[in-house]
């Protein structure tokens, strides 16, 4: 299948001057064996050349911001939660090529109508998840233009601002999320961890009931349930980071997060204490009798 190049450049607002790197940030790795070069590459720069952008957008737009608050803009909209819906909305996944995507094009179908029918118009975190290549093809495009332009981040970014990164989330957008949600998912971050919240409707008797899910890695971790959305989302955020705060936040970390094992408890701390007082012990008893042997040898040379 060609790419319509033309088509894809009017979504973004850019035309290439090698169209070749539009054509490589569209094409999935599935098209390996006909030889051609996947977009994973252009991903890998996109990741960076996004949070570069985003991180610059704030830095001189909100110069009141404090670096908690720059964290947070940046975290959210460098998400792949918000550029799966930049993929969705402005429809680029029908531009990608591939052998046998035909299901991941359904997919992203599915998840396109899901989004529009979403109750706020963009969400910061939760609702519906996107397959990962969308957010891919975003990055990759963006890397694209940025190879595209000499490397000149100083034009790509309102280039990436106008289309790419449109909307920016702001401080207002994250304030209407519950604050458990927005610090699990910070928290996640400084792990290395993917997190996504999905929330399930079901009918209980006369009243709709809603079950939200926390996935760390795509693996379920803790789920709550309430007659509201939001509240079940709240719920489910609160409990996960119950588990989470003790492992991921103590000193001690050493930053595996292993959320998978239950802490420590205080019998097992406290051996732990008893074994690092004996190692202490031990050393300067050690170091006592070497400085006794030093002396008696010491005071036999001098009788000498």
């Amino acid at each position: 299948m060609a790419i319509d190049i033309k088509s894809v450049e009017k979504i973004i607002g850019y035309e290439f001057k090698n169209t070749k790197y539009l054509e490589e940030a569209l094409t999935h790795p599935s098209m390996g064996t006909t030889g051609s070069p996947s977009y994973q590459r252009l991903e890998f720069l996109g990741d960076a050349v996004i949070g570069l952008a985003v991180s610059k957008h704030f830095f001189l737009a909100k110069s009141h911001l404090s670096p908690g608050q720059l964290t947070s803009l940046r975290s959210a909209n460098v998400s792949n939660h918000k550029l799966a819906r930049v993929a969705a909305r402005l429809g680029l996944y029908h531009h990608v090529q591939g052998t046998n995507i035909r299901n991941s094009l359904k997919q992203a179908d599915k998840f396109e109508k899901e989004v529009r029918e979403e109750e706020e118009e963009w969400l910061v975190y939760g609702g519906a998840k996107g397959p990962k290549f969308l957010a891919d093809i975003v990055e990759s495009i963006a890397a694209a233009i940025y190879v595209d332009l000499d490397f000149n981040m100083q034009k790509l970014c309102p280039i990436l601002e106008k289309s790419l990164l449109k909307p920016m989330l702001t401080l207002k957008d994250l304030g209407k999320h519950p604050q458990p949600i927005i610090e699990l998912y910070e928290l996640c971050q400084k792990q290395g961890k993917q997190i996504e919240i999905e929330c399930e409707s079901e009918r209980d008797g006369y009243k709709n009931h809603c079950i939200a899910s926390v996935y760390i890695d795509e693996k379920l971790f803790v789920s709550e349930s309430s007659e509201l959305k939001k509240n079940a989302r709240f719920n489910a955020a609160s409990a996960a980071l119950s588990k989470l705060r003790p492992k991921w936040e103590t000193p001690a970390n050493d930053g595996d997060g292993d959320y998978e094992t239950e802490g420590e408890d205080e019998e097992e701390l406290h051996d732990h204490g008893l074994h690092d007082q004996k190692k202490k012990w031990t050393k300067t008893i050690y170091g006592l009798i070497l400085l006794a042997i030093l002396f008696a040898f010491i005071g036999n040379v001098v009788k000498d």
